[in-house]
């Protein structure tokens, strides 16, 4: 299992590719797969890929051709994510690719709900901020506590409990107060994952699984969580724990990376 030592291999030996002439041409495969746990991409985009060669400049490692294949696949062809393996000679031998995600659905905790209200929030207000919804009148009350996601003239955009969502009037119109601002570590961290190169997996050990036996350092990516299989979720897990049959460990890593975990587990993308 060739997990341990993956990152240290393309940062400090990663080979430099083996090619004849001032530049590295670089063929896409005829078979360009979907990435799980994303929208797959357009057909239309996908055809126009498929055979395509592109240009990089001679002199690169592996590790380097590979960083920008997948940068000018995603600035140039709107491709939110990139699974790519590349040899020696930076020819390609696997490609899957992702749709870029958008509007509110997939960044909804679970148990929440996103609805549009009319409402007169500060002027201060902006995206994130902690907000009550307050009915108007002589005798106000509290209606929900929210996440200001948008707000258009008198039209905002929260986020709430489901709970919550069902006691709100799309036709009455709300006030809405913004609270002081607090940390929201899960909302960051939601954040930097829709803009960064990694994405979230959940890996299920079974018994037959080459993870058993395993210490979550020896992973070499970032471990979040593990839940066994009869006790509570492990958050932030030390490196030295042990991956035992029935464990479900949650993953932040590149596709491949979790894409490679997959041959020693059975792996599904959130």
């Amino acid at each position: 299992m060739a997990l341990a030592g993956a990152r240290e291999l393309d940062s400090e030996v990663s080979p430099l590719v083996r090619a004849v002439g001032a530049v590295i041409p670089v063929t896409l495969p005829e078979d360009v797969a979907d990435l799980d746990g994303y929208d797959p991409v357009a057909s239309a985009t996908k055809d126009h890929l498929a055979g395509t060669t592109l240009v990089f400049p001679r002199g690169l490692t592996v590790a380097d051709l590979r960083e920008r294949l997948v940068r000018r696949l995603k600035d140039d062809y709107d491709v939110g994510a990139v699974d790519v393996e590349l040899d020696d000679d930076g020819r390609v031998t696997y490609l899957a690719l992702g749709r870029r995600q958008a509007g509110l659905g997939h960044t909804l905790p679970p148990g929440t709900t996103a609805l549009a209200v009319r409402a007169d929030p500060a002027h201060a207000a902006s995206a994130g901020d902690t907000v009550q919804v307050w009915t108007a009148g002589d005798d106000p009350g509290l209606v929900a506590t929210a996440e200001l996601r948008a707000a258009v003239d008198d039209v905002v955009t929260l986020v709430t409990d489901t709970v919550d969502a069902a006691a709100v009037d799309p036709d009455v119109a709300y006030r809405v107060v913004t609270l002081p601002a607090t940390p929201r570590t899960d909302r960051e961290f939601a954040r930097l994952l829709r803009t960064a190169d990694e994405t979230m997996g959940v890996v299920s050990v079974p018994e037959e699984s080459d993870l058993v036996g395993i210490p979550v350092g020896a992973l070499d990516l970032t471990c979040i969580a593990v839940r066994p299989d009869d006790g509570p979720i492990d958050p932030i897990p030390s490196q030295s724990r042990v991956l035992a049959a029935g464990d479900t460990v949650y993953v932040v890593a590149r596709p491949d990376v979790i894409r490679r975990l997959a041959d020693a587990g059975v792996t599904t993308s959130l």
